[in-house]
């Protein structure tokens, strides 16, 4: 039992390539498409004190997988400064969650919501970690759920009013999105050359999928932003009409 559990939270696992679309991702994808669905249905006419209820459980459980995977990592003796603190862009938008959720600054919600909703959602159709193994372990059902979370969250958030994509709060999401992009170029090539924070200097997808990764990110990015800031200042013209 215990080296059974040892295994699970420091083994290793054969990884594959055929993973895409395949039976494990495409489940993952419809469950937490329903979830999120039923998560703005069933909160649709709620208090605000329920809907806030909802963010602290998840952020509960994003928090405590936060620190149960860096005492992991430190116990398979990994850099302690990279260990410790978020380089991915996806690990950065939990981060920005869990310190949004407390402080309740729309800013703050406007960049989480956006910014995670971007990083899930190439996560959940291009995962390039996750399912890339033959045998689950922890390592994997922290980047699954972690994600699936996050993509709920920021969705949910949008939802539920917590953001506010007026023009005048655009300036906030692009210096955060300029800042990361920068932070990890940085990391990259200055104080760790040869890492691959954020995937874009060595994409991890197999086959050609490889090839979409960075792209995608960009033409997400523009499309998401003005998406829902042009939606959000449609919508605020028809109630002034009324």
């Amino acid at each position: 039992m215990l080296e059974s559990l040892k295994d699970f939270f420091l083994g290793d696992t054969v990884r594959r390539n055929d993973y895409l679309f395949d039976t494990p991702h495409l489940v993952t994808l419809i469950i937490v498409v329903f979830i999120t669905i039923s998560l703005i249905i069933v909160f649709k006419n709620k208090s605000k004190k329920q809907k806030d209820v909802f963010l602290w459980v998840v952020w509960s459980i994003l928090l405590a997988f936060e620190i149960l995977s860096r005492l992991i990592n430190l116990i398979k003796g990994k850099d302690l400064i990279t260990t410790l603190l978020p380089f991915h862009f996806c690990s950065i938008m939990v981060w920005v969650f869990l310190f949004t959720i407390p402080i309740k600054n729309k800013h703050l919600y406007n960049i989480s919501a956006m910014g995670g909703l971007v990083a899930t959602t190439a996560f959940l159709l291009y995962p390039a970690v996750g399912f890339n193994v033959e045998v689950l372990k922890f390592s994997q059902y922290y980047s699954v759920i972690s994600h699936s979370l996050g993509f709920m969250l920021s969705v949910f958030v949008m939802a539920e009013g917590y953001t506010s994509f007026e023009w005048k709060n655009a300036w906030s999401i692009c210096v955060f999105l300029v800042v990361v992009y920068a932070h990890s170029f940085l990391c990259n090539y200055i104080f760790y050359p040869g890492s691959n924070y954020m995937f874009y200097v060595d994409n991890p997808l197999p086959g050609n999928w490889g090839s979409l990764y960075v792209p995608f990110y960009i033409f997400a990015v523009v499309i998401y932003f003005l998406n829902f800031f042009v939606i959000y200042n449609l919508k605020q013209k028809r109630k002034i009409k009324r």
